[in-house]
């Protein structure tokens, strides 16, 4: 028996799926794993690619999974691995939805284009309906939470509002009611954000995504933004590809995004230094455009990088940041096919980055 045998029988025999895709994600070997896996026979599955409508993938959310952004096209159009991807495959056969988590490596050629990928991924679904009942029991954690919050933040609302009647003539009295009606207002924001986080992790909030000129966007972000940042000395910056296409996003998301991402670099950023935001099409992936926002600050620290986009970590210095607006940030891209990442050079400086799909009607 040849190692070549060897090979093929060790795939046959192995309990996840494994194919074995082309430079343009045509599938050209299947083991049977996989085809119980997608509840395909083979004749369905050899010679389909990943762009194929009838696949029917979706997020965790229940979000459109493009073709385009599945592991093995953007390991084709990256050259590098991509993985722990979390995709629900519909298998017509079985009529139901299949969790898997899916990887793909290049084989590269000596010249350095892809040859082939393969493509190995396992049955994720009992655990991930397990996480789904969890996340239910926490969803009602979460409301009762809010509930029980907001009834006493009115009624201390009321108070400060007769207080504030009552002291009138009183400017330092009317300043204390002026702080703690901030203090309150501070607390609904944060109430609010939980909410946000909690809808976005449930798949619960709905989305207008459509075509959106990023131009005028971020132009009148930085022009909104510019001030505060001159208050503190902070220069706004602005960088957008001449040919940059449309992108497909929901504009109001893709605001809040931002806002949060800027905000957090005025934050950090001292009197002098500079907030950048850039926009092009992402040069490892060209079906997305990557946005980017750049500070001149201290930089992100390698232990928190691992985390910043977590439900209450800490910002870029231990200490600052409640964690939930950049834990939104994460949410929100995810939930309309990008992702986002942060990088901070040894020199300092940090660049949170995320990417959104382009209108590929332009």
């Amino acid at each position: 028996m040849t190692e070549r045998d060897l090979f093929g029988r060790l795939i046959r025999s192995m309990p996840i799926g494994v194919l074995l895709q082309g430079p343009g994600a045509e599938i050209l070997v299947s083991n049977p794993a996989a085809l119980d896996l997608l509840g395909l026979t083979e004749d369905q599955l050899l010679g389909r690619t990943s762009f194929d409508p009838d696949w029917n993938v979706v997020h965790e959310d229940g979000s459109p999974f493009p073709g385009y952004a599945h592991p093995m096209p953007r390991a084709i159009a990256t050259r590098g691995p991509v993985r722990d991807v979390v995709m629900g495959v519909f298998r017509p056969r079985t009529q139901d939805r299949v969790w898997l988590l899916v990887n793909a490596e290049p084989l590269l050629a000596p010249d350095g284009t892809v040859r082939e990928v393969i493509c190995t991924f396992s049955d994720l679904s009992h655990r991930i309906l397990e996480r789904k009942r969890l996340d239910a029991m926490r969803d009602d954690l979460v409301q009762t939470l809010v509930h029980d919050l907001r009834s006493p933040l009115t009624s201390v609302s009321g108070a400060l509002d007769l207080l504030g009647m009552r002291a009138h003539g009183d400017a330092v009295a009317a300043d204390v009611v002026a702080m703690a009606h901030k203090g309150v207002a501070r607390l609904v924001r944060l109430i609010d954000s939980i909410l946000d986080v909690d809808r976005l992790e449930q798949g619960a909030m709905p989305f207008d995504r459509r075509a959106v000129e990023l131009g005028g966007l971020l132009a009148e972000l930085v022009g909104l933004a510019g001030p505060i940042g001159e208050e503190k000395g902070i220069r706004m910056d602005l960088r957008v590809d001449a040919a940059l296409p449309r992108a497909l996003a929901d504009p109001e998301l893709l605001v809040r995004v931002l806002d949060n991402l800027v905000g957090n670099a005025l934050k950090f950023t001292p009197s002098g230094g500079t907030v950048r935001i850039e926009a092009e099409t992402h040069a490892g992936e060209p079906a997305m455009i990557r946005l980017s926002v750049v500070d001149s600050g201290p930089g992100i620290p390698e232990d928190v990088r691992g985390r910043l986009f977590e439900k209450f970590a800490t910002g870029h210095q231990a200490g600052h940041g409640s964690g939930l607006g950049l834990a939104f940030c994460r949410l929100a891209v995810q939930a309309q096919g990008g992702r986002i990442w942060a990088e901070s050079p040894p020199g300092g400086g940090a660049a949170l980055r995320f990417t959104v799909p382009a209108d590929r009607a332009d």
